[in-house]
């Protein structure tokens, strides 16, 4: 809210601070002297440019099966890895892939930059007897969420948008983004039968998300798109599935409001 109140007063200062970002994006990488063995990684980009990334590395490092072995964070690192090898999805390493894809007698190739590299579109589906709970990453695509006022989309002011996670941005460069982007309309209120369900639809998620921006728990700016949906009125004493019974809360103070209520 203070950036934004800045930027209505000197609107040039989001432009100077864009290209700014552009003139220094930079990527490093150097040993880490800290923690021999290892290799630090770091990257100054354009916040937009960071959030299109970003993910990028969550729907590839949600792509592998709940057996997985491997945390969130050791999945991203692969992902980060498999995207540096041109690769778009990240295999799955849970017991079914692996020996579906080792042959008999594996052997270790050198480490050289030709060495074969495994052909995702070609893995073998897995079998009846595959244990897993296969997660839908052929529909999941990298998504990043921007509010917008209608009158700035339309090009009518330049007052800034919000990028989730990230902070204000400017008109330009938000209405670039939303050009290429897939839109859909949202109705300011769902279907009547949608009220009764108890998990809100994906539209009215979307809704209640971009109108609060953040956690609703006082003091808590977890960005909205990462929190749960809390029915204010609790569903099973008769509250409904509505814009107006729904807020976002951070899963640490929904778990709060639940049990100490």
């Amino acid at each position: 809210m203070v950036d934004a109140i800045i930027a209505d007063i000197d609107s040039d200062a989001l432009l100077r601070r864009r290209a700014r970002a552009a003139a220094d994006r930079n990527v490093t990488v150097r040993p880490d002297h800290h923690a021999p063995g290892q290799s630090r990684l770091s990257a100054s980009l354009p916040m937009e440019s960071a959030a299109e990334f970003d993910a990028r590395l969550a729907v590839m490092a949600d792509e592998p099966h709940t057996s997985d072995p491997r945390t969130l964070d050791r999945r991203r690192a692969d992902a980060l890895l498999a995207l540096s090898r041109g690769r778009l999805h990240l295999p799955c390493e849970c017991d079914d892939c692996t020996s579906a894809t080792e042959p008999e007698h594996q052997v270790q190739p050198e480490t050289t930059t030709d060495a074969p590299t495994v052909d995702e579109e070609s893995r073998p589906e897995h079998t009846a007897t595959h244990t897993c709970e296969c997660r839908p990453s052929s529909t999941e695509r990298p998504t990043f969420h921007i509010v917008v006022n209608l009158s700035t989309l339309l090009g009518l002011d330049d007052d800034p948008g919000f990028l989730d996670g990230n902070g204000i941005i400017d008109a330009n460069t938000m209405r670039s983004l939303l050009a290429q982007a897939e839109r859909e309309f949202i109705r300011p209120e769902p279907p009547a039968s949608d009220s009764t369900r108890y998990r809100p639809s994906k539209k009215l998620q979307a809704l209640v998300r971009s109108g609060e921006l953040c956690c609703t728990f006082p003091g808590c700016n977890a960005p909205a798109w990462h929190t749960d949906l809390d029915h204010t009125d609790p569903f099973d004493t008769g509250g409904r599935t509505t814009r107006a019974n729904l807020k976002p809360l951070c899963r640490f103070h929904h778990r709060i409001k639940t049990f100490t209520a």
